[in-house]
């Protein structure tokens, strides 16, 4: 069966429509912005090592991956993590290298149709 389409134009403006033949457009929504850190801001890690976590969902329910990225400060030096396609909405960290400094994160999503970047988180890693 062949599907009709129609096409109008008043006043410069383009009206589309179609008979119930015509495809459907699907949309696919964007997973939301990462939320919910673990650490959250402001908090102080004792010890040698932390999971970092965080929530982000996708309503169409496709499978997430995650970017990583972190920074590590003291004494104005920064060293840089950066993991991608991470698979788990966390990240292990152990600070064999560093003893104290200011800590950032932040996460980036993807559904393979968007790409989300979420916000910096800080904390404060004291040996």
């Amino acid at each position: 069966m062949k599907s009709i389409i129609r096409v109008l134009i008043l006043g410069g403006l383009l009206v589309v429509g179609c008979n119930k033949d015509c495809p459907t457009m699907v949309s696919n929504h964007p997973p939301t912005v990462p939320f919910n850190p673990f650490p959250e801001d402001g908090y102080r890690c004792e010890g040698h090592e932390i999971t970092l976590s965080w929530d982000c969902y996708d309503e169409d329910d496709d499978s997430l991956t995650y970017d990583f990225y972190f920074v590590f400060k003291e004494a104005g030096e920064e060293d840089w993590i950066i993991f991608r396609t991470l698979r788990k909405a966390e990240f292990r960290l152990i600070f064999g290298w560093r003893s104290s400094g200011n800590c950032g994160w932040r996460v980036s999503v993807s559904d393979g149709h968007h790409y989300i970047l979420g916000p910096w988180w800080t904390f404060r890693k004291v040996w």
